[in-house]
């Protein structure tokens, strides 16, 4: 486990990057004191908050995964959306500025 200060840690972001993708836990301190923890997302066995989002959605039947090599086409019909008509109210809006 190595120490790193936040400057030191800006100014070569890559190199420590590189050595916690390796395995290696980096302590990111702010005067002394740790702020920080970088380590490598296979090291922690912890999932992504992307994951688990992805994985709740699906079990709500939100979403559905897809297979290799197919496009995903939703078979929900859109709802009616209102149409706008855009050139109507940019047109009163831009009364009000002349």
């Amino acid at each position: 486990m190595q120490k790193v200060g936040i400057k030191d840690l800006k100014n070569n972001l890559s190199f420590y990057i590189n050595k916690a993708g390796k395995g290696e836990n980096i302590l990111v301190t702010n005067r002394n004191d740790v702020v920080a923890e970088i380590t490598s997302p296979l090291i922690t066995g912890k999932k992504s908050l992307l994951s688990t989002y992805l994985e709740e959605q699906r079990q709500k039947g939100s979403i559905s995964p897809v297979s290799p090599g197919k496009i995903a086409i939703s078979k929900k019909p859109r709802k009616n959306l209102k149409k706008i008509n855009y050139l109507k109210i940019y047109e009163e809006t831009r009364s009000d500025r002349i």
